[in-house]
């Protein structure tokens, strides 16, 4: 008996030495590259330029599957010799078992270092390929952001159990306005992709000085019908930037102010079906400086964002409720907006009771600093206005009850110094060139000194329009009497 079992054992070490040689020699026995032509011909006739496939592979261990290596999508004529795509890797593994039992269940895709180069040049033109697609069948319908998904046997028993991007790399280049961003290394994991379950997500980037980490998920999607705005989601997004130099170069492009902080950033998206898209966190600017032609406009400024806001897609409305501090300054903020996907209209809100201190404010803002010396204390209030069919407008409402301001004395110019007369501004028809935001504003002080001279009851109101300044009404008391006036600035 022991003999006979011995023999089975033997016999099943063999077929498995067998099974695990034949898979490791078969693939190399059977070659694909036969395909490669065809392959090619088609991507090339699809993308309308030069595409190469380095080899093609069957793996039959640890799973059935299919591999692509160095797929290289080319660039087209007037463009950098830079590839479009290089893909180093692209590794697709099917589930034996289910599919045996005629079920589509993909066990991994996988892209392996893959680097894109988005490129645009300066005549606007782009380098992403369009691909031809003229097809008479339709295999969804998209009607009130609901997707119809027919049934086929292609979606029939469809799944995926996960799928990632490794070691992959972004390069996006602007020649029209001299901007690069440059993702060096991204990583993207999926999982459990399908109709029927949640889609869980993770997602990080490393570049231009900083890190982006994205995780959640989303779904279910729904098995017949996808309604693109009551899809369930969560997600957590955090971000941490010491210095934002280079990613300000990538959002401005090099001719726009020179910007310096560190960013911090921790933010929760969540979502239910047939609820709004709830956002809060936190995010912290630290040390923010500007510059611009050698001028420093802000210096060492410090922000903290504490949003909350709620999206409904399907009613396009939109409800802030955040907290905003500038220095010390915390500043409360309202809003509501709605018809945001055709005509947004709304107002924002925004107030400090509290009192903003204006000799600390004064030192974070250098051309302030430089004309005046304002000491005290001031609360503010103001609306931002968006209508449907008109330009913003924005309305404050300044308080203090002392203010002290005194002129910084400027050094006197060198007779033999030239200085040059401003050129008068070019006006064009329709008020262009002239600011878009109408202002309207309103300052009371209850006392004051004005370069040592006692005042007290300030009252100005007074509205910018166009670039014109129209000053509605002027008082003040002081020297024993009473001043009124108005006028206007263009």
């Amino acid at each position: 008996m022991k003999k006979k079992i011995k023999i089975a054992a033997i016999i099943l070490m063999a077929l498995f030495l067998l099974v695990v040689v034949v898979a490791v020699i078969l693939p190399h026995l059977i070659s694909l590259d036969r395909y490669k032509d065809m392959i090619e011909a088609r991507l090339e006739e699809a993308l309308k330029r030069e595409v190469s496939v380095g080899a093609l592979r069957i793996t039959i261990l640890p799973t059935l599957g299919a591999k692509i290596e160095d797929l290289i999508i080319s660039n087209p004529p007037g463009f950098s010799p830079t590839p479009f795509l290089f893909l180093h890797a692209l590794r697709v593994r099917v589930k034996i078992l289910p599919l045996l039992r005629g079920k589509k269940e993909i066990a991994g895709l996988t892209l392996q270092g893959p680097e894109v180069f988005v490129e645009r040049d300066k005549r606007g033109r782009w380098n992403i390929p369009l691909i031809d697609i003229r097809t008479k069948s339709h295999k969804g319908e998209l009607k009130s952001a609901k997707v119809k998904v027919r049934k086929s046997k292609l979606l029939q028993g469809l799944s995926l159990s996960k799928a990632s991007i490794k070691g992959g790399k972004f390069i996006y280049l602007d020649r029209n306005i001299d901007r690069r961003i440059e993702i060096e290394q991204m990583d993207l994991e999926l999982k459990d992709i399908s109709f029927e379950k949640k889609i869980r997500y993770n997602l990080s980037l490393e570049g231009l000085q900083g890190d982006l980490w994205v995780q959640g998920w989303v779904g279910p999607l729904g098995e017949k019908t996808i309604d693109m705005k009551n899809i369930p989601l969560w997600g957590r997004v955090k971000a941490n930037f010491p210095k934002i130099d280079d990613l300000a170069k990538a959002l401005i492009g090099s001719k726009g102010p020179a910007l310096q902080a560190a960013v911090k950033i921790d933010l929760n998206l969540q979502a239910d079906t047939g609820s709004p898209l709830k956002l809060q966190g936190k995010i912290l600017v630290k040390s923010l400086s500007i510059e611009k032609d050698g001028k420093e406009f802000i210096k060492d400024l410090n922000l903290f964002l504490k949003p909350q806001a709620a999206l409904s897609p399907g009613k396009g409305e939109l409800r802030l409720k955040s907290i905003l501090q500038i220095e010390e300054t915390p500043f409360q903020i309202k809003g509501k907006f709605t018809d945001l996907w055709r005509k947004p209209s709304g107002m924002v809100t925004f107030s400090s009771t509290n009192g903003i201190d204006l000799k600390k404010w004064g030192s974070k803002f250098p051309p302030l600093e430089k004309v005046l010396n304002i000491k005290g204390t001031l609360a503010l209030r103001g609306d931002l206005r968006i209508p449907p069919s008109d330009t913003p407008l924005l309305f404050l409402q300044v308080n203090s009850p002392h203010m002290g301001i005194t002129l910084v004395k400027r050094k006197k110019i060198k007779e033999t110094q030239f200085v040059p007369q401003a050129k008068e501004a070019k006006r064009t028809k329709g008020g262009k060139g002239h600011s878009r935001l109408d202002i309207k504003g309103e300052l009371e002080v209850t006392k004051g000194r004005f370069q040592g001279i006692d005042f007290r009851d300030l009252y100005l109101k007074a509205d910018m329009e166009r670039g014109k300044l129209k000053i509605e009404r002027f008082s003040l008391a002081a020297f024993g009497g009473e001043l009124e006036g108005s006028g206007g600035i263009d």
